[in-house]
């Protein structure tokens, strides 16, 4: 089993999303370095915890993982919360529409669901240019 594919089967529709929503915003993941060193930039950040342990089921080779994601969108302070209040309507729908299985490489298939979405939360960080919203969820997976 991959947790990649987990992980991308709850990044992937993020992404596409913000992307779609204004392709000039860069999405980072994990495992992915950034840079955030100018105050006009505009960001958001993934990341994608997973619990301790998977839940074997009785159903055949399927696991069961639970965890959850955080989303932070990075927006300059001079623009205000308006404009990551937007990214975050973005990010709130593209949560609520995943896909409900995404095949990852024949036979391999991983189904997922969130629960609730918590935030948008905002915060105005100290010593950098930038205001910070986050909005997180837990999720169950399933990988075959």
């Amino acid at each position: 089993m991959t947790l990649q594919a987990v992980r991308r089967f709850f990044e992937q529709p993020v992404e596409d999303g913000i992307t779609t929503y204004d392709a000039t915003i860069p999405v980072f993941t994990d495992n992915q370095t950034y840079v955030d060193n100018d105050a006009e930039a505009e960001f958001v950040l993934m990341r994608v915890n997973f619990g301790p342990t998977t839940e074997q089921t009785f159903c055949g080779p399927m696991e069961r993982i639970r965890g959850s994601l955080v989303v932070e969108i990075y927006t300059p302070k001079g623009r205000g919360p308006g404009r990551a209040q937007e990214i975050a309507s973005v990010v709130t729908f593209a949560l609520n529409n995943l896909p409900l299985h995404l095949d990852t490489t024949t036979p391999d298939v991983v189904s997922g669901r969130i629960n609730e979405i918590n935030g948008p939360t905002f915060t105005s960080l100290d010593g950098r240019p930038h205001q910070l919203t986050r909005l997180s969820c837990g999720f169950q997976a399933a990988y075959s």
